[in-house]
């Protein structure tokens, strides 16, 4: 009676054991052979087939990146490689802030002063030194910035020589930013509109170079920390 009720033809031979929960329930055929963990979540689902972990997604949130980026390490470690011409990219800076002084005596003639011709001198001097130095290093932005905060000396001239081009007759503007100095130096009322001309410049331009700086740093910090500790170079 023991036997044959409860062990042999009960709940363990024929009941929950073989055939039922375990062999062909929810063991075998059921959460865990073809439901849940072979052909649903885990094969197919989440982790084989989830786009969030496709390679090309994961480079561009968790990979290196360069100038704000994504890009393979090979890549980034070619770039990070080139050997700096600081003398070069001295050259490029001087030459990209000169369309920042552009945009300040375009400014000026059409009686404006403005912090976007600080934020265009000092963009356009950090392009210049990388286009002409091979990168653009922590050495190189502050480079880019002492250019700029002299460049715009020579752009408040040019704005001066502007206003007096403007005054004096047959005077024209590289005439006019020649003699600036000497005009300055022997006549106070000219002496004072530079300089009211030369502290809005500074005003002015020194707040998007602040800006546009703080941007820079703060842009160089986080793709080094998304990036690998050896290309982490200043």
């Amino acid at each position: 009676m023991e036997q044959n009720n409860n062990f042999q033809n009960g709940n363990f031979s024929n009941g929950n054991m073989p055939n039922g929960n375990f062999q062909n329930g929810n063991y075998q055929n059921g959460n865990i052979a073809n439901g849940n963990f072979q052909n649903n979540n885990f094969q197919n689902g989440s982790i084989q087939g989830n786009t969030a972990l496709n390679n090309q997604q994961y480079m561009a949130n968790h990979g290196p990146m360069l100038n704000g980026q994504p890009m393979s390490t090979d890549k980034m470690a070619a770039e990070m490689e080139k050997e700096e011409n600081v003398a070069l990219g001295i050259v490029g800076a001087i030459g990209g802030s000169l369309i920042g002084v552009a945009a300040m005596a375009l400014l000026h003639l059409l009686n404006y002063v403005a912090a976007i011709a600080g934020i265009i001198m000092i963009v356009c001097a950090g392009k210049g030194y990388e286009k002409l130095a091979g990168r653009l290093s922590t050495k190189g932005i502050i480079i880019s910035t002492i250019v700029t905060i002299a460049m715009v000396y020579v752009g408040a001239r040019f704005c001066f020589a502007i206003s007096l081009a403007q005054v004096i007759p047959g005077y024209n503007v590289f005439e006019a930013f020649v003699e600036a100095g000497e005009k300055i130096s022997f006549n106070h009322i000219y002496a004072d509109a530079f300089y009211e001309i030369l502290l809005k410049q500074y005003l002015f331009a020194g707040i998007g170079i602040v800006i546009e700086v703080a941007s820079t740093f703060s842009n160089k910090n986080s793709n080094g920390n998304k990036g690998i500790g050896a290309f982490k170079k200043n």
